[in-house]
């Protein structure tokens, strides 16, 4: 009895083993003969854009490294060679990106409160921290092209219209 049962048991095992043999054949052919399969250079293509896509727009560095490349440095090269902006423009261009809604804990540009503290440290001190960065905020916003005086006429502009006074 015990040898019938070894060849039942053998006789399942394989009829199984063949099975799934044969499963595995079907599937790796519907995988391969699908139409992705057949588009794997422009399947990669979209992955690159989208990747492209997904680059950051700004950076955060700490202490004393340099700061790293962005994508976008066309645009910032061609705002530079048309001539400096005015402070309400690089407001408008730069700095709205996080001063108009407060991200990150951004001070709101025309919210008094939010400027108050910042400007009792010292006008010296806000436009330090614009032009080096501080937390969250890139140095110069993000713009390296902005000049230092740039900088410093935006930060009051952004008091101005917060209803400070950069003096």
């Amino acid at each position: 009895m015990s040898e019938q049962q070894d060849k039942t048991f053998i006789r399942t095992f394989i009829g199984v083993i063949a099975f799934m043999a044969m499963l595995t054949a079907v599937l790796i052919f519907l995988a391969t003969s699908s139409p992705d399969a057949k588009q794997g250079a422009r399947a990669q293509l979209e992955r690159e854009r989208a990747t492209e896509r997904l680059q950051p727009v700004a950076a955060v560095r700490k202490g004393g490294e340099p700061m790293p490349e962005l994508g976008g440095g066309e645009q910032q090269a061609a705002a530079a060679a048309s001539g400096p902006m005015s402070a309400e423009q690089i407001n408008g261009q730069v700095c709205a990106a996080c001063h108009a809604s407060g991200v990150l804990g951004a001070p709101v540009t025309g919210e008094q409160s939010d400027w108050a503290p910042r400007l009792a440290q010292g006008f010296e001190v806000l436009v330090d921290h614009a032009i080096n960065g501080i937390r969250a905020m890139p140095p110069r916003g993000g713009n390296s092209a902005l000049s230092d005086e740039e900088v410093r006429d935006t930060v009051a502009y952004m008091l101005e219209q917060s209803g400070l006074s950069a003096e």
